[in-house]
C-alpha cells in the first residue's frame, strides 16, 4: 500500500516535470508543516531551497527524471526546535523502495544513483567533510560494520548488501581510501583517528540526514 503523502509528493513531482519541459510558468510551494515564522519565507529556484525536507525529497525525486533547476519555489528556512511541533513519521515499512527480482542474481547495492547524489549534494554540500573539497568525491562507511552485518540473501542466488544512508560520509577519494584503511578495515574508531571538532561536524551531518528520513 502507497502513503498518501508518497502519492501526493508524486503527483507534485510529475506535474512540475511536464511544466518545465514544456517550458510553462508554474510556481511550486514546498514544506509548511509546523512553520510559524513568516520571515524565514523565502522563493528561489529549488535548487537553493535549504533546510526545508519537501524541498529535499522534491528534488531528489525530479533530479532522478532529468530536472536540476529551473523551477521557481517557494519556502521555509525555520529550522524545528525544542518546544516546537513535529510531524510524526510514517511506519518504517512506508519507506521501503523498491523490490528484488525472482530472477535477480550477484550482489546488489541498496542505494541508487540518487541517493548518492543526495547524500554528496544535499546533506554534505557537494564537499568533502573533512577538507571541503569539491572534487573526486567518494562515499564510505564511517564506521568499521559488525562483523557478518553487511550482506543478506533475499532470494536464492541473490545477495544484498545492506547499507544505509546513515552508514556513508563524503569524502575525497584520497581521504576515503586512508579512511577505509584504517577505520572501516583497521583497528581505529573515528574518535581515535580525527580530531573532535571532525567527529562532531559528520555526527552533526548524519543526525541531519536522520531527521529528514521521514520525508524521503
Amino acid at each position: 500500500m502507497i502513503a498518501p503523502k508518497d502519492i501526493v509528493l508524486a503527483s507534485k513531482v510529475s506535474l512540475l516535470t511536464y511544466c518545465h519541459k514544456h517550458d510553462l510558468p508554474i510556481i511550486s510551494s514546498m514544506g509548511a508543516g509546523c512553520k510559524s515564522d513568516p520571515t524565514r519565507i523565502f522563493i528561489g529556484d529549488i535548487s537553493s531551497s535549504t533546510e526545508d525536507p519537501l524541498s529535499r525529497s522534491t528534488r531528489r525525486r525530479l533530479r532522478a527524471l532529468g530536472v536540476a533547476s529551473g523551477i521557481p519555489v517557494v519556502y521555509s528556512t525555520e529550522k524545528p526546535g525544542p518546544g516546537k511541533a513535529q510531524l510524526l513519521p510514517l511506519p518504517e515499512e512506508e519507506f521501503q523502495k523498491g523490490k528484488v527480482g525472482e530472477d535477480a542474481q550477484g550482489l546488489k547495492l541498496g542505494l541508487s544513483v540518487y541517493d548518492v547524489g543526495y547524500l554528496v549534494e544535499e546533506v554534505y554540500r557537494g564537499k568533502s567533510v573533512l577538507s571541503g573539497i569539491t572534487t573526486r568525491l567518494a562515499l564510505v562507511r564511517w564506521r568499521k560494520p559488525e562483523a557478518g552485518s553487511t550482506i543478506k540473501v533475499d532470494v536464492e542466488g541473490q545477495k544484498n548488501s545492506i547499507v544505509r544512508l546513515g552508514d556513508l560520509v563524503c569524502m575525497t577519494k584520497e581521504e576515503a581510501n586512508v579512511h577505509e584503511r584504517e577505520v572501516v578495515k583497521g583497528d581505529k574508531t573515528p574518535e581515535q583517528f580525527y580530531d573532535e571538532e571532525i567527529v562532531e561536524l559528520v555526527e552533526s551531518r548524519l543526525r541531519e540526514e536522520k531527521s529528514f528520513e521521514k520525508y524521503r
